[in-house]
């Protein structure tokens, strides 16, 4: 929706640029937990944006951001008037969905049941832990005005992803009448892959172009990205039987129960 508007610029293959939160540059290693990038000042978060016309909104995608206690208030110290959005998903389907695409990609949860996954690898994963909104949330409610926060109910994006379209580009000033030609179509899907050494192949190329800003570039002008998109389109298993969640999913809503009334409420008031 944000990549396809013509008045918006998103980084090329580098949607998340992880500026503001601190990270792990490699948790398997135990490295030390840091705000990596921010420490490389002002001036190299703006270059990622300087293949931007000065016509375009600039901005990237972090949902890490969310998760970081300081995060809110460095956004704020540094660019006051921002504006920000957010997508909120109901907690028990992240959860789930969390549990699949970590499935998918790691091979030490491939063969493990998702309860057990949830109960052995909360720590590692979160995937409780990032379903628990209004946590993180308040902290960009307290501390910036409601007309630079939009928040946008996941499954609005699959009911009426127009109706999602014009009000995000009504929010940002950009034109709301514009239509994204992949406005319907599914992408991150965590369906399974027919051949997982492909995907790995992709990702493992994917990282070395985000590393590249060059590259990025290159990739994204010569349409790379959409090819990208439908090999992977083209590689995800269609009809594939899904496991049965329901147990699970009567253990989530309870879990969260308080969290799903305030998400309700907060969304009412949009």
């Amino acid at each position: 929706m944000l990549e396809e508007h013509p008045q918006v610029f998103i980084p090329p293959g580098l949607k998340e640029v992880h500026f503001f939160d601190a990270f792990y540059q490699d948790r398997e290693k135990n490295t030390e937990k840091r705000r990596w990038n921010f420490e490389k000042g002002k001036e190299w978060y703006e270059a990622v944006f300087e293949g931007a016309a000065p016509t375009k909104l600039a901005g990237e995608i972090t949902p890490n951001y969310l998760y970081d206690a300081d995060a809110p208030l460095l956004i704020r110290e540094m660019y006051p008037d921002i504006k920000i959005i957010v997508s909120l998903r109901n907690p028990v389907d992240r959860a789930i969905s969390h549990y699949k695409l970590t499935q998918l990609n790691r091979p030490d949860v491939v063969n493990m049941d998702i309860e057990d996954a949830f109960d052995q690898l909360e720590d590692k994963f979160g995937f409780l832990e990032y379903g628990r909104y209004s946590k993180y949330l308040i902290k960009y409610l307290d501390i910036f005005p409601p007309d630079q926060i939009h928040l946008i109910d996941y499954q609005d994006i699959e009911k009426d992803p127009q109706k999602v379209c014009y009000e995000l580009y009504a929010f940002l000033g950009v034109d709301k009448t514009f239509i994204p030609p992949t406005l319907k179509e599914r992408v991150n899907s965590s369906q399974p892959k027919r051949l997982k050494t492909l995907y790995e192949l992709m990702l493992k190329s994917k990282e070395k172009i985000k590393k590249n800003r060059m590259l990025a570039n290159i990739v994204t002008t010569l349409g790379f990205v959409t090819i990208f998109r439908q090999i992977n389109k083209l590689n995800t298993s269609k009809g594939r039987k899904e496991g049965n969640y329901a147990g699970i999913r009567t253990k989530l809503s309870k879990i969260y129960e308080e969290e799903l009334a305030y998400i309700n409420g907060l969304l009412r008031k949009v």
